[in-house]
């Protein structure tokens, strides 16, 4: 077009020259000179806006080929995370298909922490059959009855202890006055001699026995007594725990620890129990030999030294 439009000027120019008109043609070719820097411009934009519209088209194809290999790239990480998914599956299904043995501990292993003790039984201190009944519980003497009416009659168990923790329990019958237990529960040295009847509070039994009295709710030894601990009565599970490893002596009735224990517990001693009431009796539930001990420090405990 540029060349077109030079050349239709220059016929114009030729066709007025015959004219002899210099300053007409001077001014035609001034503004023959400005249309082709116009036209040449207008040529230079339209280049220049095709090679911008060709940029856009090359970036617009590149970007499109990069979203599609972000695309393939996307598609193969999935492929390999599937392929990794399954794998772990397979090995799951594998282990659980695989039978793994189960130890078995030998017998001299195994530590019983409650080991019932199928020996030891009470021990019957009325050699004339007077005052006392035994009864056989399993092939043991292990349950007392008193015959006599307000005659205070101690039966031990045979079992001297030095060593170890131990628990017993026992349940008493018929024994509640007033609604408690009209009877004792405690330890005497085993080397002390148990007569028939026997008043724990007076000597020599009161440096030698240990007792529990369950209507008073007190603890009594050397001629002192302690208070703090509840009162017991008939069908409660009333249990003394010995642990002669360190010497004390808790009580426990019907799983709930009293604060009053006895400490310092250095030499052999036996459980026993007191009956008072005609016909009144207590049963032996259960010596335990524990492996370790039941009872925890309370916040209100209080120690009775031996």
């Amino acid at each position: 077009p540029i060349k077109l439009a030079i050349q239709s000027i220059l016929i114009a120019i030729e066709g007025e020259s015959s004219d002899n008109n210099e300053e007409i043609i001077q001014a035609q070719l001034h503004e023959a000179q400005e249309r082709i820097k116009t036209l040449e411009e207008q040529a230079r934009i339209g280049q220049q806006r095709e090679r911008e519209k060709d940029e856009q088209i090359r970036k617009s194809e590149e970007n499109a080929r990069n979203e599609e290999q972000m695309k393939k790239d996307a598609q193969e990480q999935l492929k390999i995370k599937d392929a990794e998914i399954q794998r772990l599956k397979d090995d799951i299904t594998q282990l659980r298909s695989v039978s793994v043995p189960i130890p078995v501990p030998k017998q001299d292993q195994i530590i019983n922490a409650n080991e019932e003790d199928k020996t030891s039984e009470l021990s019957n201190p009325d050699e004339n059959g007077t005052y006392i009944r035994l009864e056989r519980v399993n092939g043991l003497n292990r349950k007392a009855i008193a015959l006599q009416d307000k005659q205070p009659v101690v039966i031990p168990l045979n079992k001297e202890i030095i060593n170890g923790i131990h628990s017993v329990s026992v349940k008493f019958e018929k024994c509640n006055e007033d609604g408690y237990i009209q009877g004792q529960i405690g330890i005497v040295k085993a080397s002390h001699n148990i007569p028939c009847p026997c008043k724990a509070w007076e000597e020599p039994h009161i440096t030698n026995m240990l007792y529990y009295h369950g209507k008073y709710g007190e603890l009594h030894f050397r001629g002192k007594s302690t208070s703090g601990n509840t009162k017991f009565s008939d069908g409660q599970l009333i249990t003394m725990e010995l642990n002669m490893d360190i010497g004390t002596l808790h009580f426990i009735f019907d799983g709930v620890q009293q604060p009053a224990f006895v400490q310092g517990i250095k030499e052999k001693v036996k459980f026993f129990w007191e009956l008072y009431l005609q016909n009144s009796s207590f049963t032996v539930v259960s010596v335990k030999q524990l492996n370790t001990p039941t009872v925890k420090k309370l916040e209100n405990e209080k120690a009775i030294d031996w």
